[in-house]
């Protein structure tokens, strides 16, 4: 737990050092694994729930940064596959992930809501590109069949994460902001789903996230 705490102290400092105004608030979405036990770019079938808490900061007219603590879960199962050869393997995993990351958002039409008197104009849309590094907590619970951990459980459960994606957003009034996002995040490991050698070693699991969040901007609302 330490451990954790640790983590989202470094992520935060950067939004707090920067931050003469913020905002804070609520993610929901959902959150689908890729890797070894699942045929499809995006499994919907392995389609699950993730919610955590977001604070973002605007650095400039087109550029904010924004730390992200997420929580949601990852499963895939073998029954599901086309391939005879992978229902007879029998796989299947879950494991809850923990994301703490920190990315950069380039808002393409800006993020200013002040119009030419400098009033604050309370609806405004932007769509947004963002990247960013953090790093992902897991545990995952693997078995073929009724064998549990069948390669055993020598690797890491904590490592580097590269969110990347597109979202955008509105303003809703003066304070409240409405985000769409939707992105993929690399884990730099072949084992979020705890299998490897007796998959495909030569590629690293994914998984994607899309969210919504709503956030609320204290300080000057002149911006989001």
């Amino acid at each position: 737990m330490k451990r954790v705490l640790n983590i989202i102290l470094i992520f935060s400092f950067p939004i707090m050092l920067f931050a003469q105004n913020f905002e804070a608030g609520m993610t929901f979405g959902l959150v689908t694994y890729h890797g070894d036990l699942v045929d499809n770019l995006v499994e919907i079938k392995e389609m699950r729930l993730s919610s955590g808490i977001v604070l973002r900061s605007v650095l400039a007219e087109k550029f904010s940064m924004r730390a992200n603590f997420l929580a949601g879960t990852l499963s895939g199962k073998d029954s599901y596959s086309s391939d005879p050869e992978k229902v007879n393997r029998g796989f299947h995993f879950k494991t809850k992930i923990y994301e703490f990351s920190l990315v950069g958002e380039w808002n393409i039409l800006g993020t200013s809501r002040s119009d030419i008197r400098g009033a604050v104009i309370g609806q405004k849309f932007t769509p947004y590109l963002f990247g960013g590094v953090g790093a992902v907590l897991f545990d995952p619970d693997i078995f073929q069949n009724t064998l549990k951990d069948p390669e055993g459980r020598d690797y890491p459960t904590l490592h580097v994460v590269v969110p990347a994606g597109i979202g955008f957003k509105l303003g809703l009034n003066e304070r409240f902001v409405l985000s769409v996002e939707l992105g993929g995040r690399t884990a730099f490991t072949d084992y979020l789903d705890g299998i490897s050698k007796l998959g495909n070693p030569s590629k690293n699991d994914w998984y994607w996230m899309g969210n919504i969040m709503v956030t609320y901007t204290f300080g000057n609302p002149s911006f989001f």
